[in-house]
Order: C-alpha cells, then sequence, then structure tokens
C-alpha cells in the first residue's frame, strides 16, 4: 500500500513539473520584425528631443545590425515636418566607427499626427546591401 502511495505521488510531481515547465516554451513565432501599430494619441511634442533606441528595424533587414543608436527628432516650427537625426555604428564593426544619418517626414494633417510621410525620394541603391548591375 506504501509503495502505491509513492507511485501516486512521484506520477502527480512528475505530471505536475512537466504541465509547470511546458508554460516556458516560447511559441514559434515567424515573423520577422515586431509588430507595430499606429497610435492615436502621438503627441508630437513628447518625442522631441535625444532617445536612446533600443531596437531598429528598418523594413528590408531581418535581423538587427546597428549598435550605439542614438536619434534626435526635431519638430519644425514653420513647416509640418518632423526629422529625425541619428548616430549609429554596425554591430559587426570592431573600430564602433559612429555614422550619421537623417530622415524626415511630413506630417500631412496635424488632425493624424501618427501618420507621417518620408520626404527623401526612394532610392533602392542607397538602402540595399547589394547592388546587381546587367548590360
Amino acid at each position: 500500500m506504501a509503495c502505491f502511495k509513492l507511485v501516486k505521488v512521484l506520477f502527480c510531481i512528475i505530471i505536475g513539473v512537466s504541465h509547470s515547465t511546458s508554460g516556458y516554451k516560447l511559441p514559434k513565432n515567424d515573423e520577422k520584425c515586431p509588430e507595430v501599430r499606429a497610435r492615436s494619441n502621438c503627441d508630437l511634442d513628447a518625442i522631441k528631443g535625444t532617445w536612446n533606441v533600443i531596437e531598429y528595424y528598418a523594413s528590408s533587414e531581418e535581423v538587427e545590425i546597428y549598435r550605439c543608436m542614438r536619434s534626435t527628432f526635431n519638430l519644425s516650427p514653420d513647416t509640418p515636418e518632423i526629422s529625425m537625426d541619428f548616430t549609429y555604428s554596425y554591430a559587426d564593426d570592431p573600430d564602433n566607427e559612429m555614422l550619421t544619418g537623417n530622415i524626415t517626414w511630413n506630417i500631412p494633417s496635424f488632425e493624424l499626427p501618427g501618420h507621417w510621410v518620408h520626404m527623401e525620394t526612394p532610392c533602392m541603391a542607397y538602402y540595399d546591401k547589394n547592388i546587381y548591375y546587367s548590360n
């Protein structure tokens, strides 16, 4: 009888441990980038200034390739534009060379302050890492 109780207790412990550890398994995620949702209450004045960027993903990149990124958002007083000046280095650069860049967006309507449109003309050769030429 004592052996049966011991087996019953061990069975409950094994089931309990396997059930509790199954909650720690991470679900499979096939997405390449984090989900980004629009904010209806975007306060443009609140985002002005300098920010440390925790993670940055461009639409053409599958992994984070930058480190030490800082950005400064500036809101133009004269035109409906917001610009981001940023510094960064590549994650695999052993010299940690700091590079700079700028992106400017037009804000078509201040009633929808979370909707921005790129001001730069798209140039795939500028953004792509692999450029192929043909005759």
